[in-house]
């Protein structure tokens, strides 16, 4: 159900969109356990008619069938995102090792957002002050917080 919904979005989204001059990829993976320097030749001529059909059905589209076995897998899993990326400021005040930065709301979405639209979630993996629920550690942070003799608190 998940696969011929996202194929119905993604049929009205090109329908709707025709007439920009769109220009469409779509790269299907072809995920195995084995190894792909011994992928079966009746699989290889499958994939290349997966990609010959694509542009047929829809004009100008480029497809391309990438494999993907278990050594491929294996160095996906280990592979560490870009850390990377910019994040544009309207003013901006430094202290020691300390930055304070005034940031418009549009600009820090999309320092937050993938190409995709989705969280660039290892942004986050070494924040040790992520929100884990209602454990001590953030009961503390929060009266820390709500502390009017204490510290300012960045």
């Amino acid at each position: 159900p998940s696969v011929v919904t996202a194929t119905g979005l993604f049929r009205t989204a090109l329908r709707r969109l025709a007439t920009r001059h769109l220009k469409v990829e779509i790269h299907f993976s072809y995920v195995t356990r084995g190894r792909t320097k011994e992928i079966n030749a009746k699989v290889e001529i499958k994939a290349r008619d997966l990609e010959k059909k694509l542009s047929q059905v829809v004009t100008d589209a480029t497809a391309s069938v990438n494999f993907l076995g278990a050594a491929e897998l294996w160095s996906l899993t280990n592979s560490v995102p870009s850390y990377t990326t910019e994040l544009r400021y309207q003013e901006n005040a430094t202290g020691g090792s300390s930055h304070v930065a005034l940031v418009k709301l549009r600009d820090y979405v999309r320092f937050l957002s993938t190409e995709s639209g989705g969280l660039k979630r290892h942004i986050f993996d070494l924040n040790v002050r992520d929100y884990q629920g209602d454990v001590e550690v953030n009961k503390e942070i929060r009266d820390s917080l709500l502390d009017e003799s204490g510290p300012e608190f960045w």
